[in-house]
């Protein structure tokens, strides 16, 4: 990845004009693709059935419920839900993610629907049983009332009685397990 470099001078405008230009982390296509060696590597997609059962255990689930993986990534929830019957939609806007998943869902012949979009925007009034916001997907945003937006567009694309699983880290948590550097090398 090619990192910008940006001389600063006595004038200010030059500056601001290159952060204002700047992508917010959540939003940087580059930044996903460097990352997602990482955080999707083979152990965490191996531990993908223990975790969904585990999902559909909790939420008594039922084999062709409609279900919306908010955040989805490269699907591996989704994925996962479809091979076991699940009727389910993913959505993120990464569209390197929902190539990876789509490719995957193609590979494997399973029926799943990945759609670009931003969680902020994404609402299908009562039509999910369920909707999945996996992998501390949720609270991005600076602006409390985008992250409320968020939340009201899951509420009113479930259906009556529908629910919402959330799987986020607590700041406790992340404070444990924070190490300012952390070297890890990979293929």
């Amino acid at each position: 990845m090619a990192f910008k470099c940006v001389m600063v001078s006595s004038s200010n405008h030059v500056l601001a004009r290159y952060y204002q230009n700047m992508k917010v982390w959540h939003e940087d296509e580059a930044f996903w693709k460097m990352t997602a060696p990482f955080m999707f590597d083979e152990k965490r997609w191996n531990m993908t059935s223990e975790q969904v059962t585990r999902f559909i255990r909790l939420l008594r689930m039922k084999r062709g419920m409609k279900v919306l993986d908010l955040c989805c990534g490269p699907g591996r929830i989704s994925l996962e839900l479809a091979r076991r019957g699940y009727d389910v939609v993913g959505i993120d806007h990464m569209e390197h993610a929902l190539h990876y998943a789509r490719k995957r869902a193609r590979a494997e012949k399973l029926s799943c629907t990945f759609v670009r979009g931003d969680m902020r925007s994404f609402r299908q009034l009562d039509t999910f049983d369920i909707v999945f916001n996996i992998f501390t997907s949720f609270g991005y945003f600076k602006d409390q009332r985008q992250n409320t937006k968020v939340l009201k567009n899951m509420y009113h694309s479930l259906k009556p009685g529908g629910k919402v699983l959330m799987e986020i880290m607590s700041r406790e948590r992340l404070k444990q397990i924070f190490s300012s550097k952390n070297w890890e090398e990979k293929d």
